[in-house]
């Protein structure tokens, strides 16, 4: 069996604004940081840890390629820009660094980390996302 090439997260921040974390491409280089919308008292997520598979898609309302996120019960959790969490219904926003945006904790540069990421990613039918979680020792 053929092994899927990867694109790795690692959560920084879980908070009530948001899921923050730091992207890492195939080669393990950092490249990109990411938000997602986190979901009641214990900040969960849609894209927690673990590998997930995605699938090449199309975001109708940007109007551009992506993937889809195979999370088991939901559909259409995609890549995407955006700069803030409460803009993803569970999505994963990818941008170039943490901002403060309007007295809002989010990402920017969301447009060139995305691009930086299709075109990476784009030559594949499908990859697998390793997310992982930071933790202290």
């Amino acid at each position: 069996m053929i092994e899927l090439p990867k694109l790795y997260g690692l959560i920084t921040s879980r908070r009530k604004d948001g899921c923050f974390g730091v992207l890492f491409n195939q080669e393990k280089v950092e490249f990109a940081v990411f938000v997602t919308r986190t979901f009641g008292p214990e900040n969960r997520i849609l894209v927690d840890v673990g590998e997930h598979l995605c699938k090449k898609s199309y975001y109708y309302k940007g109007a551009y390629p992506t993937f889809e996120i195979q999370i088991p019960g939901h559909t259409k959790i995609l890549f995407h820009r955006l700069n803030w969490a409460f803009q993803s219904e569970g999505c994963v926003g990818i941008g170039e660094s943490f901002d403060t945006v309007d007295g809002k904790t989010g990402i920017s540069g969301s447009l060139h980390g995305f691009t930086e990421f299709i075109q990476t990613y784009q030559k594949f039918p499908e990859f697998t996302f390793v997310v992982k979680e930071f933790t202290w020792p």
